[in-house]
């Protein structure tokens, strides 16, 4: 409370941050933004930036007067807390009661002294502010507030800092005499409302930021009734800038349409597993590896992630052992894909291994330091790494260094946002074949059990007729409550493992709760059931193909790896599972077409390959862009972004 640069840096401070929440979260209410709950109850709270103009005071006896110099002529900071309530009516406008407890302190210079003494004038009230609500239609969310205040004055006392060397007392924790008991004002402000809670729920949860301006007078009487004084100025008076949130709920509107069971407003459907069986399978997995092992900022040392053994531990290295299906049968999707990831977090030691067993076999790293000059010695660090500890001859490892990547992560149409991902991606040491072999890159073999396998998935589709904005699906049974969502498309899969967990059989009943682009909230509900097939595991082949970085045309690459080793493996009694995957860079929505098209793309090219072949099997191609419900790899780390620019292709039997 000593400074008002301190006061306005700190109140700027506060000011930025609040508005940067408000427009990082407009995008929450997009759907009939102005609709609000009747009545809303809730706490406000937040800081009294004070600007006092005491005018002409004489606190005590023996103390100095004030004299007027400016309107502000002492700041400080103090809490504002307190309850309130609203009304919404169905216009758009509503009133606002506030009842907080308002601390008007400032630090006051004495102007009488040179230098001058200090004043610690600690006021505070119970404010009392009925204001009216109104929303311009603008932006969702946002409003305006004013109206008078009625203060109750709860304390008043001051401390005293008389100037160095002065024969004047200090004083401490002195009462104010003559304090207006009620003190009149008025307060504006503006808010935005964030609505944290579904549009579908009973009860409406907001945050809402806010900022005000209020203003009391006459917070004690003349001291000087001699003089001409502006009673509204020079009495005591202090204009406090307040920030601060709101925390508010409130029943769901009541003209919300609820419709409830089938109707022909939802054509909602739900398809479970073929004959409602929830299989596992047994899976050997081609898992292909990515070349290139990507570097922390600023280091050019191999990550710790990645597994780095020491001489005796490369001599027992077995690229066969990298995933048990006994250690990864009971493993969730998540942590499976975690395992999964294990396999190419050793990649030096898989090529170590391959180049040891292959005498002739040479490579090529290329060092890419994203426009810095550290492409070299990162791949001077794969290099020894590989020499020393597999001890390959140097002369078959060509080291070469470049700014960027002949292939980089990122472009101009890259959303800003997104950009810090793309260049993670692009510092990095790629491993390249000399003689062009994919024998040195060549996927790993694996095998595991799956205990959700996609084809598992629950299948709701809310079909054409209803312009979703958003919806959710609940699922209650077997003392089990999940819910899903938000999602924005209208076809969702779920994987029903958390439903079935531990259980033989369940019985279940599915809610959807569809907000609809009019403002409308639709429910419907269907019953189904699950069975967990346990004597007999099927059996079935995986493998995947991963893009380059923003490739048209990427899956041609792979086209004669489709047509000689994929389609090939197909068999009579199979049917072939395509699933196209993205990582989150750029637009989700693009990002969900492209992967529909790529899933597509390669079963085209698997049935044109094995019809020629003769083998006529039922093909299923499914595109979850960045993955709503079905995310393959964290997209925290550049391995995980660029396995997930993926199309996985399953060939498991037809029953």
């Amino acid at each position: 409370m000593k400074s008002f640069h301190s006061a306005s840096l700190s109140l700027r401070r506060l000011m930025l941050l609040m508005v940067f929440t408000c427009l990082g979260m407009t995008s929450v209410q997009a759907q009939n933004p102005y609709l609000q709950p009747e009545w809303k109850f809730g706490l406000n709270a937040g800081l009294n930036f004070n600007f006092s103009a005491p005018g002409y005071q004489d606190l005590s006896p023996g103390t100095p007067a004030f004299v007027p110099l400016v309107v502000n002529d002492g700041t400080g900071i103090g809490p504002y807390v307190g309850l309130m309530a609203e009304y919404n009516s169905d216009a758009l406008w509503g009133v606002q009661l506030r009842v907080s407890y308002d601390d008007r302190s400032a630090t006051v210079d004495d102007p009488t002294t040179d230098p001058a003494g200090e004043y610690d004038v600690n006021y505070t009230y119970l404010s009392i502010e009925p204001l009216f609500r109104f929303y311009p239609e603008i932006t969702p969310g946002l409003h305006f507030t004013a109206g008078p205040l009625l203060g109750i004055n709860l304390s008043g006392e001051y401390d005293y800092n008389p100037p160095e060397g002065s024969a004047q007392p200090a004083i401490a924790g002195a009462e104010i005499p003559d304090l207006s008991t009620l003190v009149l004002g008025v307060s504006a402000g503006v808010g935005y409302d964030i609505l944290l809670s579904e549009r579908a729920d009973d009860t409406w949860l907001y945050l809402s930021p806010f900022a005000d301006v209020s203003w009391v007078v006459n917070q004690r009487a003349s001291s000087f009734p001699t003089l001409d004084q502006n009673s509204i100025d020079d009495i005591w008076s202090t204009v406090s800038v307040r920030a601060g949130v709101k925390f508010l709920f409130g029943d769901r509107p009541a003209d919300l349409v609820e419709v409830t069971g089938d109707n022909p407003l939802l054509n909602f459907s739900l398809a479970k597993p073929t004959g409602g069986l929830v299989r596992y399978r047994e899976l050997e997995e081609y898992f292909p590896i990515v070349p290139n092992v990507f570097f922390d900022s600023a280091s050019t040392q191999i990550p710790s992630r990645y597994t780095l053994l020491d001489k005796g531990e490369a001599d027992e290295f077995d690229e066969d052992k990298l995933l048990d299906k006994d250690d990864i049968g009971n493993l969730t999707s998540s942590e499976r894909a975690s395992s999964q990831l294990n396999t190419y977090y050793n990649v030096l030691n898989i090529v170590g291994t391959r180049m040891r067993n292959d005498p002739a076999e040479k490579i090529t790293l290329v060092g890419s330091g994203n426009y810095t000059d550290d492409g070299a010695a990162m791949a001077a660090s794969v290099k020894s790494y590989l020499t020393d500890v597999f001890g390959i001859d140097g002369g078959r490892i060509s080291v070469r260094s470049q700014q960027r990547p002949s292939n980089p992560s990122g472009s101009a149409g890259t959303p800003q946002e997104d950009r810090h991902l793309a260049e993670r991606e692009n510092r990095r040491v790629e491993i390249l074949s000399q003689g062009g072999s994919d024998a040195i890159l060549k996927p790993v073999k694996i095998a595991l059990e799956m205990r959700e396998p996609i084809d598992n998935d629950l299948v709701l589709d809310l079909g054409e007729d209803v312009q979703v904005d958003s919806w959710r699906v609940n699922v209650t049974g077997e003392k089990r409550n999940l819910s899903y969502g938000p999602f924005r498309r209208a076809s969702q899969r779920i994987n029903p493992a958390s439903l079935i967990s531990n259980l033989d059989e369940g019985s279940y009943t599915a809610e959807v709760i569809v907000n609809t682009t009019d403002g409308e909230v639709i429910r419907s509900r269907k019953d189904f059931e699950l069975v967990v097939r346990t004597d007999s595991v099927q059996k079935g082949t995986r493998y995947s193909i991963v893009f380059p970085y923003g490739k048209k045309d990427a899956v041609k690459l792979y086209e004669n790896f489709l047509r000689k080793s994929v389609a090939t493996a197909i068999e009579p009694d199979d049917k072939v599972l395509v699933y196209g995957f993205t990582d989150v860079i750029g637009n989700s929505d693009l990002n969900y077409r492209l992967s529909v098209q790529r899933a597509a793309e390669v079963r085209d090219i698997l049935k044109d390959q094995a019809g020629k072949d003769g083998v006529n099997v039922p093909y299923e191609a499914i595109g979850f862009g960045e993955g709503e419900s079905r995310t393959l790899y964290p997209n925290t780390l550049p391995e995980g972004r660029f396995y997930n620019r993926t199309v996985v292709i399953e060939m498991v039997p037809n029953s």
